[in-house]
């Protein structure tokens, strides 16, 4: 009751904060804004507890992080470079095109491994661009399927991470991607390799996702990789089993 009930707490709070934000607001309501949220922020930082990884930090050892550029395959290059000077991106940069978020989507997916995509109907034009050795294979039941890594320069840097990581180290890794897809293709490459996996996105029941993070960090658990999908929604997942993590691509929000 420390703020009253909710419609004291709107007519006390909330709607001068509000006031005070809005882009129309005068300076006076700017200020009356500020000053009810220093008054709210000072009250609720008596009962609020917030822990950030300070805490943490002296009893770990340093984190290092390393952006790695990975060089585009010669396949992904070809067709980078097709799609980009199309007739539909040169509308689209006049500005007569409306969907530019669908084409840096696409890109983006082409940067991962070009399996990502729907070939050739994705890309108009490109069906004499795709090698002949290239196989598109997201759909195949056959799990013995192996993955192409020859065509995405993501994916042969992560092989050889994966390979040299398991034979030299007793680590384990997180991979994380936005793209279920490309955790398909990454399950489908641990299974080539024999790497015991487990997966971890959206589709899978909240009850069921603190047994899969166990057996995880269990350190006498076989599992050496888990595949994480970056939309599956924090529900406080402590992976305190993995000491390196690979996030296989950037995300960024479009706003």
């Amino acid at each position: 009751g420390l703020l009253g009930n909710r419609l004291e707490f709107r007519k006390n709070y909330e709607l001068d904060i509000l006031r005070g934000r809005d882009s129309l607001a005068t300076d006076k309501e700017k200020e009356k804004g500020d000053e009810k949220l220093k008054e709210l922020t000072e009250l609720v930082q008596k009962f609020i507890i917030r822990r950030t990884n300070d805490i943490l930090s002296k009893y770990l050892p340093v984190k290092y992080e390393y952006v790695i550029f990975c060089g585009l395959s010669d396949m992904q290059k070809t067709l980078y470079n097709h799609f980009i000077t199309s007739p539909e991106i040169k509308k689209l940069l006049k500005g007569e095109h409306s969907q530019p978020l669908k084409a840096i989507g696409l890109l983006k997916k082409l940067c991962n491994h070009p399996n990502l995509l729907n070939l050739p109907e994705d890309i108009d034009g490109c069906e004499d661009l795709i090698p002949e050795d290239y196989k598109d294979d997201r759909n195949s039941t056959g799990r013995n399927r192996e993955v192409q890594t020859c065509h995405s320069g993501k994916f042969e840097m992560l092989e050889r991470f994966l390979f040299k990581i398991r034979m030299e180290t007793d680590d384990k890794i997180v991979v994380i991607s936005n793209y279920t897809q490309t955790l398909d293709l990454v399950e489908k490459l641990c299974r080539q390799h024999k790497y015991g996996a487990l997966r971890l996105d959206g589709t899978m029941n909240i009850n069921k996702r603190q047994k899969l993070v166990d057996r995880f960090n269990n350190p006498e658990g076989k599992e050496f990789v888990f595949l994480l999908s970056s939309k599956a929604g924090g529900c406080g997942i402590n992976l305190i089993g993995a000491n390196r993590l690979i996030l296989m691509d950037p995300d960024w929000n479009p706003a």
